[in-house]
């Protein structure tokens, strides 16, 4: 099984109101649609995509499911933000038998990527950049292993 983690692509740094700020920039735009290239050229297949209720996140799964094929349509998750709980949703995680993109904020992806490597969310492993993409895969009897990771000025 694999499990792909994804920060939101870069947010507006202006705005009039809180709700514009939550927005992607043209910047944050760009940068994940040419993950969503990526993808697409790498034929990356999930059986669900969730993001976080915030619109930046969903602003971003909606552009990156243009390249990353999903069985289901991609859906609002609780579990995602900021500050939630890593441990919950990693043990809710590794019951999982399908492949799954999660897309959610700092500091929560690199928490939940350190608990998943090395049951520590204090450990960080992974340089969170918006619109960083990164590849786990469980294999069986070893635990997670980093498959790979993307930034989205690499492809």
């Amino acid at each position: 099984m694999k499990l792909y983690l994804m920060r939101h692509g870069e947010a507006q740094t202006q705005g009039l109101d809180k709700q514009q700020l939550d927005t992607l920039s043209e910047h944050g735009h760009s940068a994940i649609l040419r993950m969503a290239d990526f993808c697409k050229s790498k034929k990356i297949q999930v059986a669900r995509i969730f993001h976080s209720q915030k619109i930046r996140a969903k602003q971003t799964a909606e552009l990156i499911a243009t390249g990353i094929h999903s069985i289901n349509p991609m859906q609002e998750r609780a579990g995602l933000n900021p500050s939630d709980d890593v441990v919950k949703l990693a043990e809710e995680i590794n019951s999982w038998d399908e492949d799954v993109l999660l897309i959610g904020h700092l500091p929560f992806m690199p928490r939940l990527v350190g608990y998943l490597l090395l049951r520590n969310e204090n450990q960080d492993l992974i340089l969170f950049d918006p619109g960083t993409l990164v590849c786990l895969e469980n294999i069986k009897h070893q635990g997670w292993l980093i498959h790979w990771v993307i930034n989205p000025d690499i492809p």
